[in-house]
């Protein structure tokens, strides 16, 4: 890949679990974060070394309620955000 980017979660809305997708140019330190609505972080996802390309993380949000959350992706000073929903 060309560019750090990250994908849209699926499936998104979702119940227990959804699948985060992200590339990375070159390998190095990412770390994904999930944020409520009121901006409180809920749980971090991964934070360790990834070789370069394409990754997929599972998120389990069964201890988690309904809402809208955020995905924040960090990467090499970059961040990409995106917005799940869980419906239970």
């Amino acid at each position: 890949p060309q560019t750090f980017s990250l994908a849209q979660n699926y499936p998104n809305p979702f119940n227990a679990s959804t699948t985060i997708s992200f590339t990375l140019p070159r390998a190095g330190n990412a770390r994904l974060e999930v944020y409520d609505a009121r901006g409180r972080i809920v749980d971090i996802v991964a934070d360790r070394f990834f070789r370069a390309g394409s990754h997929q993380v599972l998120w389990d949000a069964s201890g988690v309620p309904s809402g809208t959350y955020v995905c924040r992706c960090l990467y090499s000073g970059y961040t990409r955000m995106g917005r799940m929903t869980v419906v239970k």
